[in-house]
């Protein structure tokens, strides 16, 4: 587990606020470089250096769960793939609904009547993560 974030450098040159952040899990040790050319307040870095050990830890917990040589079935990526196409399809309805909220074109437009259809029939109970 990550745990540690030292402050190496700050350095403000060329307009560009930059850090570097060693972080540590008492093996390794990774430097990363935070920058901003934006104002920020004063707890900027700690936020970075925070939000950058939540994500280290969470990559370490995947990576420690993915079992080595495990076989996915077509099933699963079957599963994967339809998820991925309804979620695409939702993109597309709720642009559709922005146009046509907009004015330029309207609930009978058979596109759209094919695809809230379409969404219709493939809705899994296991798709409500995507509204």
């Amino acid at each position: 587990m990550y745990t540690t974030g030292i402050t190496r450098d700050v350095v403000f040159k060329d307009g560009m606020l930059r850090a570097v952040v060693e972080f540590s899990n008492g093996q390794e040790v990774l430097t990363e470089t935070f920058e901003t050319n934006q104002t920020q307040p004063d707890s900027w870095l700690e936020e970075q250096v925070g939000k950058k050990l939540v994500h280290l830890n969470k990559m370490l917990a995947l990576a420690n769960s993915n079992e080595i040589g495990k076989v996915f079935t077509e099933e699963e990526q079957a599963a994967i793939t339809l998820k991925d196409t309804y979620k695409q399809d939702l993109a597309s309805f709720r642009q559709f609904v922005s146009a046509i909220r907009s004015g330029f074109t309207t609930e009978t437009n058979p596109d759209f009547i094919a695809l809230k259809a379409k969404l219709t029939t493939n809705f899994r109970s296991e798709y409500l993560e995507l509204f």
